[in-house]
């Protein structure tokens, strides 16, 4: 092996903290861009509210 041979490169911590940092952001605007889409869906397969006799535990103080 040569004796100038680089360094194999190695991650920082400043360059994970940009990659988890650009992945979170691209995960969230995919969370919200598909909700925007499911929310716009024709009746048939638009999301559903569950009936308050089946989900007691959202009917109860502080829900809707």
């Amino acid at each position: 092996m040569a004796k100038n041979t680089p360094r194999p490169w190695s991650p920082t911590f400043t360059w994970h903290a940009k990659t988890l940092g650009v992945l979170a952001v691209l995960v969230l605007l995919a969370f919200a861009g598909l909700k925007l889409l499911v929310n716009k869906l024709p009746p048939p397969f638009a999301p559903k509210v569950p009936a308050p006799q089946t989900t007691p535990w959202l009917t109860g103080e502080g829900h809707p």
